[in-house]
């Protein structure tokens, strides 16, 4: 008999911002099924941007391991090329899906995926020696579009009211991952306070050596800061957080180093 189970929940999120050390956690839940495929396998960059004539773009969740798990939860993070295809196809699917979305420091985050990036090309035969982020900081590069989380979100909150999303910077996951957790399964419906493990070992991590890099100047960081400011403050607004004040930005804009974040006492 064919399995009529719908995903309940998407992790979503920009690249390198804890989505995959989100699956993790929540894989860990007994009444938590996560699809054992995700990222690209879940949903191909060729299944978005091809033009179908007949047909419905569809997603890829196996569900032959099942076992009556509360919540079907699926991963896929959000990329520029999605624009408002992907958010239809969630919405036509199930409008009552909720979404988890990570989001981290845009400093940290942009260095990040770009040191990913690189790293993938020397893998594929670049032999390049050492990267320099500050000759590449211009808005078509995909590691600066994707700081511009908000903007990427936008088609889903023209469809899914604010309340299916939960969204909380990655940088307070770290620092009470049992509590954050606690506030995911909440929104998830299924119970809380259960045993996690390897609770601070990321799933994810750079695998590039940072010598091989030059740091981010104070001018690409203020320049990165002046692109995002505008997007981060409406995303402040949707979940509740003053990311601005959390991750210092304005210290960039003022050619000041970046301060401790501040404690959230959420």
């Amino acid at each position: 008999m064919k399995n009529e189970r719908k995903v309940d929940a998407m992790v979503i999120g920009a690249d390198r911002s804890g989505s995959t050390w989100l699956r993790r956690l929540c894989s860990q839940h007994p009444h938590v099924y996560f699809c054992p495929v995700s990222q690209k396998e879940f949903l191909h960059k060729r299944e978005t941007v091809k033009r179908r004539m007949f047909g419905r773009m569809k997603f890829n969740c196996p569900m032959d391991e099942l076992q009556g798990e509360q919540i079907v939860l699926g991963m896929r993070n959000m990329q520029p090329y999605h624009r408002d295809k992907v958010a239809k196809m969630y919405f036509s699917y199930n409008k009552d899906m909720k979404f988890l979305l990570s989001v981290r420091n845009p400093v940290d985050r942009t260095f990040s995926q770009y040191g990913a990036r690189m790293h993938a090309e020397m893998r594929n035969g670049r032999t390049q020696t050492t990267f320099d982020i500050n000759e590449d900081m211009g808005i078509e590069q995909p590691h600066v579009q994707k700081t511009l989380i908000y903007s990427l979100l936008v088609p889903y909150l023209d469809l899914f009211p604010p309340e299916q999303f939960f969204i909380y910077p990655m940088e307070l996951m770290v620092e009470d991952t049992r509590h954050w957790m606690n506030k995911v399964f909440a929104f998830l419906g299924v119970t809380r306070d259960i045993p996690l493990h390897d609770t601070q070992t990321l799933a994810n991590p750079g695998r590039y050596d940072l010598a091989d890099f030059v740091p981010m100047s104070a001018e690409s960081k203020r320049h990165l800061i002046e692109l995002c400011m505008e997007d981060t403050e409406a995303m402040s607004e949707l979940c509740g957080i003053d990311l601005v004040e959390l991750w210092a930005l304005k210290s960039h804009l003022h050619g000041a180093g970046p301060t401790s974040s501040p404690r959230s006492t959420r």
